[in-house]
């Protein structure tokens, strides 16, 4: 655990690569971590079926990462469970989840997805300026050429699910804004 820490503490200290230069990719950034939210996020015990369920990763519309997410999980496990990941087409295809991932494509669904998931423990990420105050747990934002991390812990005190102390020291509290 302690590896895979270190790991993504270095990529969100590295500058993110444009597109044709060498370097570390804004995707495999954010894939990094994912798996560290899966690593560092407790859900509350009636949030699996028993405890050999995997976690299940949803990604929302169109992958942005291009289908490297499904490789980056392939064999790693988390929390003793594996972490299955899935692109869906809608919001209504949600359930079961456990973490949702709602690129800057599709911030549009927020409002939908916190409707459809209330009263879940689903760790819902994105990745566009601002959301994690109208709802998202965690949020991506650049910064410097740098992938940046906010933490909304209303949110995830509403959602029943604990953020792992080394995720909050490397993120921005954010608090409810629009909600």
């Amino acid at each position: 655990m302690a590896a895979t820490g270190i790991l993504w503490m270095a990529l969100s200290a590295a500058p993110v690569a444009c597109p044709g230069q060498e370097g570390v990719r804004e995707y495999d950034v954010k894939a990094a971590y994912l798996f560290n939210f899966a690593v560092h996020v407790e859900w509350p015990a009636g949030a699996f079926k028993d405890a050999r369920s995997p976690i299940l990763l949803r990604v929302l519309g169109k992958d942005p990462f291009e289908g490297r997410l499904v490789d980056a999980f392939k064999g790693k496990m988390a929390q003793e469970r594996r972490v299955e990941v899935e692109g869906v087409k809608s919001v209504e295809e949600l359930k079961p989840c456990h973490i949702l991932f709602i690129p800057d494509s599709e911030k549009q669904h927020l409002p939908r997805a916190l409707e459809i998931l209330k009263g879940e423990s689903v760790l819902i990420v994105g990745e566009t300026e601002g959301l994690a105050g109208r709802g998202a747990i965690l949020n991506f934002v650049m910064e410097n050429n740098r992938v940046r991390l906010e933490a909304n812990t209303e949110a995830a005190v509403r959602s029943r699910l604990k953020i792992g102390a080394k995720l909050l020291k490397v993120a921005r509290i954010v608090g409810d804004s629009g909600r």
